[in-house]
């Protein structure tokens, strides 16, 4: 007589809760990742919009010194050079007092000086470091003819270093006060 017996009765049953509940709790990671990186982006992009808008502001106010005393981020003194490079008007003169005074004004706004006919930088306090810039601004191929550097103390390490630039070939200026 044959007689059947069934051993899976007495094996233990495979658990595929782990087979299972991986791929979801990496699934869940995945999302929760994919959401707090969206977030992000977007609070991100949601203050370079407040700060441009408040380099708008700051811009369309008048007068002498703009922009002095605020604290601009890298995206709002990009925000303002890109205004005045592309403004409609051709930027003939470019007078840094009516923005900010300040070396990080100067250094921040510097292509718009380099793509100016006229610079005033008056009582600028130039720097050292601003001098070289100054001084590599010359040497470029910049529009620069005219450069108005009144009331800034410049040393003589300062006035070598602008002496380089104007020295340069590249240069263009023609009048310098």
């Amino acid at each position: 007589m044959e007689e059947k017996i069934d051993i899976t009765d007495h094996l233990p049953r495979p658990d595929y809760t782990a087979a299972i509940a991986v791929p979801v709790v990496l699934i869940l990671l995945s999302a929760l990742v994919g959401v707090v990186v969206y977030y992000r982006r977007r609070a991100k992009q949601e203050k370079v919009k407040r700060d441009i808008e408040t380099a708008d502001l700051c811009m369309r106010r008048g007068g002498e010194d703009r922009l002095r005393g605020v604290n601009f981020t890298d995206a709002q003194w990009a925000y303002v050079e890109h205004t005045l490079l592309t403004s409609e008007e051709d930027l003939e003169e470019f007078d840094l007092s009516k923005y900010d005074r300040s070396e990080e004004g100067f250094l921040k706004l510097q292509k718009v000086v380099k793509s100016c006919r006229k610079a005033q930088l008056r009582k600028c306090k130039l720097t050292e470091k601003s001098c070289e810039v100054l001084a590599s601004v010359l040497t470029s191929n910049s529009r620069l003819t005219e450069l108005d550097l009144i009331d800034n103390e410049l040393c003589d390490s300062r006035v070598k270093k602008l002496c380089t630039g104007l020295q340069s070939p590249n240069c263009k200026l023609q009048k310098l006060r």
